[in-house]
């Protein structure tokens, strides 16, 4: 964001402007392609909100605005950003990923203790692996 003499100026890539609205008497809003969402019900978001001196100002800027998006739109229709590997919502994939299949390992080891639990009920332990090593011993001899 830069100041300059008459005011704030804001870089927004055209391809990114999803609609302009007027909002209020004398202002406009911008709202854009949101690259950084993580929730899918909200893909778009307020980019700017600009304000003018009287309605009719506001109107042209209005008009203009939304006569140049639609141009881009038919100059170059094909035109996808794709999120950078690293991005946010593949950090929040990867995360909610790793999550669940730490639940899924928690589970896991769950069901294993209780199959091991009804197993080891009124059991001295080992006793048949230690009578297995022992007719083991017998047979070598």
């Amino acid at each position: 964001m830069k100041q300059n003499a008459l005011g704030y100026q804001l870089g927004i890539p055209l391809h990114r402007i999803v609609s302009v609205d007027k909002i209020e008497p004398t202002m406009l809003s911008i709202i854009c392609k949101d690259i950084h969402s993580t929730d899918e019900k909200r893909p778009n978001k307020e980019a700017a909100r600009i304000s003018f001196r009287s309605s009719d100002d506001r109107d042209a800027v209005c008009i203009d605005l939304k006569v140049l998006v639609e141009w881009n739109k038919q100059r170059q229709p094909d035109v996808e950003e794709e999120l950078p590997a690293d991005g946010i919502r593949a950090k929040a994939q990867k995360a909610a990923h790793f999550a669940k299949r730490e639940i899924e390992m928690r589970e896991t080891k769950r069901s294993r203790e209780q199959r091991k639990a009804k197993f080891m009920q009124g059991t001295t332990g080992l006793k048949y692996t230690a009578m297995a090593m022992a007719n083991r011993v017998a047979d070598d001899s």
